[in-house]
């Protein structure tokens, strides 16, 4: 898979993820900022920005979202017992969700199906009830050089060897969406 894609740049992944606006920005634009140090240290990403229903609905978000209900919904006494809360559930796409985010690269396109989820590695995943059927979720994530080399050491990196990390910092992201009980996405409350 890789060897079709050497001498890709971070520059590449990000023009092909897309930048979106400063306001409403898209993963490229959350890498770029990251890899120059040019944007926030913290950002909340709400539930009408293209980056939070990207996330949401990507198959690895949904995959956790799923696992979280469960766990939650199997507990005594449910959700209402936890007081219509779920907190600090841990959310990591590890290496299945970097491989299935990876596989779908077009070596000529740097087309991309899961960018939201792929520069995201894991997460603090906080659920609140509204109402009797909606859920609002919220992903709080750090990124950093951990998991950057994580994925250069596995090999799943599309960045060239000859490109050095320079500005890379630590930068922290909310991502809010909303789903029904059963996890499918919501537009809102």
């Amino acid at each position: 898979m890789l060897d079709r894609i050497i001498g890709t740049t971070m520059k590449d992944v990000e023009a092909a993820y897309g930048f979106g606006t400063s306001d409403n920005p898209s993963a490229g634009r959350i890498l770029e900022e990251w890899r120059t140090g040019t944007g926030p240290s913290y950002r909340v990403l709400g539930p009408n920005s293209n980056f939070s229903r990207g996330f949401a609905k990507s198959d690895n978000t949904r995959r956790i979202v799923d696992l979280a209900l469960t766990e939650y919904a199997t507990r005594a006494g449910g959700w209402e017992a936890n007081g219509g809360a779920l907190t600090e559930y841990r959310g990591t796409f590890g290496i299945r969700g970097l491989i299935d985010s990876t596989i779908d690269i077009d070596p000529r396109s740097l087309s991309h199906h899961d960018p939201e989820a792929h520069i995201i590695g894991s997460f603090r995943l906080d659920g609140q009830t509204i109402g009797r059927d909606t859920i609002r979720w919220t992903a709080k994530n750090k990124m950093s050089l951990s998991s950057f080399f994580a994925a250069s050491a596995l090999g799943f990196s599309v960045v060239d060897s000859r490109e050095r990390p320079y500005k890379y910092g630590d930068t922290y992201q909310d991502i809010i969406w909303y789903t029904d009980r059963s996890g499918r996405w919501k537009a809102g409350p």
